[in-house]
């Protein structure tokens, strides 16, 4: 399964290809990973998505923003499993990351120290937090989408 870290960082170099990318290359990013085979069409106005990202992350420069991948990952993927028909359902997967599992320790994404530190013993899965969420993991699965099909491998 493709970890948060790493479905940002292959959109991040999928959106940089596809803007810096001479006329006529190819604009097409594939992940294959043991479980999964990720494949991305080029993108349409890729700067606009890039300065998007980039404000956010100037944003994040000067006060706390409540985005913390594996939830906010949790998240998406719940919400478009259920077709967004169910955001209560999706924030209670993203709480399940973001508590992590009894039987594990260490497992929970809020023990992160910086974590810890910027926000302490609150429970900052809010409304700002969903925004976040759906803001930037959101135009990657609908560019996953757009390659999936009944028959194919792709998940």
């Amino acid at each position: 399964k493709i970890k948060a870290a790493d479905s940002l960082n292959l959109w991040l170099h999928h959106l940089a290809l596809n803007a810096a990318a001479p006329e006529g290359a190819a604009r097409q990013s594939h992940w294959v990973a043991e479980d999964q085979d990720i494949l991305l069409d080029a993108v349409e106005n890729p700067e606009a998505s890039l300065r998007g990202l980039l404000d956010l992350y100037w944003q994040g420069s000067r006060r706390l923003l409540p985005f913390f991948p594996k939830s906010a990952l949790a998240y998406v993927e719940r919400l478009r499993k259920d077709k967004g028909n169910d955001p209560d359902k999706a924030l209670w997967a993203a709480q399940r990351i973001w508590e992590g599992d009894e039987q594990r320790a260490g497992s929970a994404e809020r023990e992160d120290a910086y974590y810890q530190l910027a926000f302490g013993d609150t429970g900052p899965l809010d409304e700002e937090f969903t925004t976040l969420a759906i803001t930037i993991f959101g135009p990657l699965f609908e560019a996953m989408d757009a390659n999936r099909s009944p028959s194919s491998g792709n998940r």
